[in-house]
């Protein structure tokens, strides 16, 4: 099976126009407010440009087959097809759960209390 970096393609496309941020921000992850403060955006940069560097070298491995359970969550309104996250699953022998949260790719900002609450749901569940 083939599981790909889905993020990776739509992150790095059109890498000659546009900046960083202008490009995070198509997948909406940064307020309005955080792009017209330009110091406080210069202090989240280099985040941002350690993952695209990652996207950028990530080289794909054959997938390891687990024996945990795996959950994978998105958001329905984010660009990637829940299809290709459903993929998530197939690495599993033991699958968890597949949930879509309201919001786009950065669905934990939008939703913060219910993707925190759903958590610690999922931490309980592991104990029982």
């Amino acid at each position: 099976m083939k599981v790909d970096v889905y993020v990776v393609s739509a992150f790095c496309k059109n890498k000659s126009g546009g900046n960083l941020a202008e490009r995070v921000n198509e997948f909406g992850g940064i307020s309005q407010n955080l792009m017209r403060n330009k110091e406080l955006l210069q202090t989240v940069l280099p985040s941002l440009r350690a993952d695209e560097k990652f996207a950028e070298t990530y080289k794909e491995m054959k997938p390891i087959m687990v024996n945990c359970p795996i959950d994978v969550w998105g958001g329905k309104q984010d660009s990637i097809a829940h299809d290709k996250l459903l993929k998530w699953l197939e690495l599993t022998s033991n699958p968890g759960e597949f949930y879509l949260f309201d919001g786009g790719h950065f669905f934990a900002q939008d939703c913060e209390e219910e993707v925190i609450g759903r958590l610690l749901e999922r931490i309980v569940l592991s104990f029982e």
